[in-house]
């Protein structure tokens, strides 16, 4: 089955960019040049052209039939909406599961891993003169992947994760890093009060950060970690700390269920959310929330 990751990009992108409107319009961009699809790719923009990067798929057979998964260090950009995908360079190694975050000078890839370990790669990577070129920030502290992370002003925040492929616990690490002064390197912030968590969806609005949801590791029946979803929402305002979330005219916390948001729009005082919710049999079933009103703390 061929996952449609460019219509999802489209998707994710477009709620991230664009104002708050009672009516969301999406469209199909064109699907990237590669039969199968990638998963946990990498993807941003610089100067206006859609970078995606890294990933993983199963070129040969699905996994229910034995396939292999592979890792990705290929780029591909899409410089106009109607346009081609082209071929933009390679990635320094395969990698995905890491965190992208489009910056006003590049986008940066943070952290990721393969099959053997997770990375602390940091990347600053921007498209111009039709070539790709990266250069490195100062590394994470820890490696992570399926972490989060959202801008907020010129403060990169980074929230959670796996620090390895076989990890039975997720990581509480809650990081910063200043852009203005990127030489000083990550700062350990004080992590949410919620449990430790990996594929969570956080954003940036109003001078705070918001983590919302993912889920994190439990011992199953037979022992081996297993995943529990989580539904609390968190909010941190440098200098205040962490609290629970905000009320509005809409108050959604906590979460209707165990969920794992896959777009995310925070603008003007508004947030919208886009969520994919596996309570039955993995079910993927679209589900929009949102908030229709000014949010205050």
């Amino acid at each position: 089955m061929r996952l449609t990751f460019p219509l999802f990009l489209c998707l994710a992108l477009t709620a991230l960019a664009q104002p708050v409107r009672e009516v969301l319009e999406w469209r199909e961009l064109p699907a990237l040049p590669d039969p199968v699809g990638f998963s946990g790719s990498f993807a941003g923009v610089s100067n206006g052209a859609l970078l995606v990067a890294g990933g993983t798929n199963f070129p040969n057979k699905p996994p229910w039939e034995g396939g292999t998964k592979t890792w990705h260090d290929l780029a591909f950009v899409l410089q106009e909406p109607g346009g081609a995908w082209k071929t933009a360079g390679r990635l320094p190694r395969p990698t995905g599961y890491g965190l992208s975050l489009t910056v006003p000078d590049g986008l940066l890839l943070i952290g990721g891993g393969d099959s053997k370990e997770n990375f602390t790669d940091v990347l600053r990577v921007r498209w111009g003169d039709a070539q790709l070129s990266h250069t490195y920030l100062p590394p994470l502290p820890v490696p992570l992947a399926m972490h989060t992370g959202a801008l907020l002003g010129r403060t990169v925040f980074v929230a959670g994760g796996l620090a390895h492929p076989d990890a039975t616990a997720a990581s509480r690490i809650f990081l910063s890093l200043n852009l203005d002064d990127p030489a000083a390197g990550w700062r350990e912030l004080e992590p949410s009060p919620g449990p430790e968590r990996f594929l969570a969806t956080s954003g940036a609005l109003g001078g705070a950060f918001y983590l919302f949801g993912g889920m994190r590791l439990v011992p199953g029946p037979d022992g081996r970690p297993q995943r529990e979803w989580l539904r609390d929402t968190w909010r941190y305002t440098p200098g205040a700390g962490w609290n629970g979330w905000l009320t509005s005219p809409c108050r959604s916390p906590p979460l209707p269920g165990p969920l794992q948001i896959s777009a995310l729009r925070i603008c003007c005082s508004s947030v919208v959310m886009t969520v994919r919710s596996f309570r039955i049999h993995r079910k993927v079933t679209p589900v929009t929330l949102g908030c229709c009103g000014p949010i205050t703390p």
